[in-house]
């Protein structure tokens, strides 16, 4: 089974605390990670939750918090701001008291079926991670995993050749004959008139 984005991975150090979860299709509960038993189809819906935490004994003026969307997610909305050629969301946490926590949500997509890699009627998972750095340069990072199940293609239903057109049918048809009707009835009386006057 394939894993795109690394593999999971949680560091914890200095003054804060992160932690990435993914929203259960089923439940609608976040959790660490999810396995193979609940992945998600293309196009579905993806919510995240970060949670950033002030571990220490005083208020954090400034947490630079980004996630690293993974392989398979486009990003739909979320708070901060998105670089679509590093596939990161970046946003600042102000002013953080002891002991108290930021939750960030940030919602993506599924890609469509013909952009997933790998072979239709498996299942490949992906590693999402988001770090928060304080303003003395210590990084925290945590990340979680969802799996994405491609289905089966379906063969390409190629329409049979040599197919004639039927011809069409109706009110055109009783016209031409009429018309036709008309022009032999004209050819008579064109031959009928000259005889009579010879």
């Amino acid at each position: 089974m394939p894993i795109f984005g690394g593999g999971q991975t949680c560091t914890n150090t200095g003054d804060v605390t992160i932690t990435k979860a993914v929203k259960n299709p089923i439940t609608n509960q976040f959790s660490h990670d999810l396995g193979t038993d609940v992945p998600f189809n293309p196009q579905d819906t993806v919510q995240f939750e970060i949670t950033v935490t002030n571990t220490s004994g005083s208020t954090i003026d400034r947490i630079i918090v980004q996630d690293m969307l993974p392989p398979l997610v486009t990003f739909v909305s979320g708070q901060g701001q998105f670089d679509p050629q590093k596939k990161i969301v970046s946003l600042e946490v102000d002013k953080l008291a002891s002991n108290h926590s930021k939750k960030i949500a940030i919602t993506g997509n599924i890609v469509p079926t013909e952009q997933i890699p790998f072979a239709g009627g498996s299942t490949g998972c992906v590693s999402n991670k988001a770090i928060a750095i304080t303003p003395n340069g210590k990084m925290t990072s945590d990340s979680s995993q969802f799996c994405v199940q491609k289905p089966v293609s379906s063969p390409l239903q190629n329409p049979p050749k040599n197919l004639k057109n039927t011809p069409p049918t109706g009110a055109s048809e009783v016209g031409e004959l009429f018309l036709l009707i008309a022009l032999v009835v004209g050819y008579y009386l064109i031959k009928t008139t000259k005889l009579l006057n010879f």
